[in-house]
């Protein structure tokens, strides 16, 4: 694990309970778990997957994602001021995060998050979202899809609703 992502962790749970990572009993996470707990951040994404769709995924704001995965786990804030750049990043992580654990759960479906046991259902879903998506290397290779002619494709496609 990443140093950083190690103290962004136990600030957490410090911040939470008022003691250190170090004195709690740990739960795993299989694929199955992590794909639900992921798949509730489609709710921020939904709303901007047309433009998120046409911008490149560019490394230069990898920092800026992984503070504001900072932000949302320490001060709860929902990601909605957040340059679309930003939120590219924060997307990738996000669906490279999702085809991991969908990966892991059609398959031996083994722990592949951890978080501490006393922290209530919420503060799980923050824990496990950080100890995954926080200076995540990602695991496949970006996809650019930001210049797709998806009209040429739809060219000889009936206007009509089937």
């Amino acid at each position: 694990m990443n140093p950083e992502t190690f103290h962004l962790l136990n600030a957490f749970y410090e911040q939470t309970l008022g003691k250190p990572l170090e004195s709690c009993s740990l739960v795993g996470f299989n694929g199955q778990d992590t794909v639900k707990i992921l798949w509730s951040l489609n709710e921020i994404f939904i709303p901007h997957l047309h433009r998120l769709k046409t911008l490149r995924y560019k490394a230069q704001y990898e920092p800026e994602a992984d503070e504001a995965i900072k932000n949302l786990v320490l001060n709860g804030d929902d990601w909605s001021s957040l340059p679309l750049t930003v939120l590219r990043i924060l997307f990738e992580r996000h669906q490279q995060g999702l085809l991991l654990c969908i990966g892991n759960a059609t398959g031996e479906n083994r722990v592949i998050a951890y978080a501490p046991a006393d922290l209530n259902d919420n503060a799980r879903a923050t824990f496990v979202i950080a100890f995954l998506l926080h200076a995540m290397v990602l695991p496949f290779p970006v996809a650019d899809e930001s210049q797709l002619d998806i009209d040429s494709m739809l060219e000889y496609q009936s206007d009509a609703l089937h």
